[in-house]
């Protein structure tokens, strides 16, 4: 399954710093749009993304990183949701990137792996990774896959 669009803002409290491994909670909300499942190739839906989680993560790394990614289907196939258990947050890092991956624990998609890949963050600009209390908040627009277990 492959999203082509989409967008999402998530909230780092206490804030993201450049490679200070720090405990942090995160919340945020989206959206994916354009989503083609390959068992359905023509049938475009969309659906809405919700974010939660905690863990150790700086603007480079992370580790201990729990949370739970929820997709509402809009259209498409089967279950009318998904939630992602979280394994792995790749954070911001120089390209203004950040993927969730995990396992998908229940609805639609259920056993398969999840990447879901948010690119061109927008950091404000009054937020840094070299200053604290360091990013608090980013955007940006998204691409989402889900990929076979």
């Amino acid at each position: 399954m492959l999203c082509a669009s989409g967008s999402l803002g998530v909230e780092f409290s206490p804030g993201l710093l450049f490679d200070s491994l720090r405990p942090q909670t995160f919340t945020g909300t989206g959206s994916l749009a354009d989503c083609v499942d390959s068992g359905h190739p023509l049938t475009l839906f969309s659906g809405t993304v919700s974010v939660s989680g905690q863990g150790d993560v700086s603007c480079l790394a992370s580790e201990n990183v729990t949370g739970t990614v929820t997709v509402n289907w809009n259209g498409g196939t089967g279950a009318a949701s998904s939630s992602i258990s979280i394994t792995e947050l790749a954070p911001l890092q120089p390209a203004d990137q950040l993927a969730f991956t995990g396992t998908v624990t229940n609805g639609r998609y259920a056993g398969q792996t999840a990447t879901i890949e948010w690119v061109g963050l927008t950091i404000a600009p009054d937020q840094s990774c070299l200053t604290a209390p360091g990013v608090r908040n980013i955007s940006g627009t998204t691409t989402g896959t889900l990929l076979p277990a």
